[in-house]
């Protein structure tokens, strides 16, 4: 959505994503501190744009529309989408989890 300069939507998307992530994962988690730098980067891309669009409405530029800066993806979160997709869970135990299981 941010792709096409829909910013708007995009923002209402990763909100709700980041939401879910706190609220699930809590503040820590490598997932929600990705998605709020997402939201953070978002909006700055929505401000350049919405500011270069005044800009050119009111007549102070006479220059077209900045390119839109995409933030591509971590490597982690396209495999852990790519597994999603596929259908692989991956469950994150520690040591001390295992040596529990073993005792039982």
């Amino acid at each position: 959505q941010s792709c096409m300069g829909d910013f708007r939507s995009a923002l209402a998307n990763e909100k709700e994503t980041f939401t879910i992530y706190k609220t699930q994962l809590g503040d820590e988690h490598e997932k929600t501190k990705e998605s709020g730098e997402c939201l953070r980067h978002l909006t700055q891309q929505a401000v350049v744009l919405q500011k270069k669009m005044n800009d050119i409405y009111q007549g102070k530029s006479k220059t077209g529309l900045p390119p839109i800066q995409i933030q591509p993806p971590s490597m982690g979160s396209v495999l852990d989408m790519l597994n999603i997709i596929n259908g692989n869970l991956f469950v994150q135990i520690s040591q001390q989890d295992i040596e529990n299981f073993k005792k039982e």
